[in-house]
């Protein structure tokens, strides 16, 4: 994650890190189940889009996993139910004042399954919201 974040602070509009311990969180990861979300943390450096963040983020990180970039990783994908998700994934970019912190997780069945069922829940959600019929003068 360090040297990804060396190379793209400018376009994550991140401070560039010089010593790994700028990026380190405490703590370092915590469980959610079966998944583990190592946590990191940067400067910012202006005003950023948390989804402009995660998707700059993530496409690095898949560009380096499809080239083989990390030593000792020999897999750029996970399929889950036949889809293809790529191995590690950037998930919840929080805006923390002048910090961004972010998670990495290495993808696995529980996580898929878990990110199918948040989709499924705020499909749900949005189809009961649209169909309640309003009264806006009460």
């Amino acid at each position: 994650m360090f040297i990804v974040i060396q190379e793209m602070h400018e376009s994550l509009r991140v401070k560039n890190p010089a010593f790994l311990s700028e990026i380190a969180t405490t703590p370092h990861y915590y469980q959610r189940g079966n998944v583990t979300i190592y946590r990191f943390s940067a400067l910012k450096e202006g005003d950023l889009d948390l989804e402009a963040f995660r998707t700059i983020l993530q496409g690095r990180l898949s560009q380096k996993l499809n080239a083989m970039e990390f030593v000792g990783i020999n897999q750029s994908v996970h399929i889950y139910d036949g889809v293809a998700y790529p191995l590690l994934q950037v998930i919840e970019p929080q805006d923390l004042g002048i910090n961004i912190n972010w998670g990495i997780v290495w993808t696995n069945d529980s996580f898929c399954e878990e990110q199918n069922m948040k989709l499924l829940a705020k499909q749900q959600v949005s189809t009961q919201t649209a169909m309640r019929p309003r009264d806006h003068d009460f």
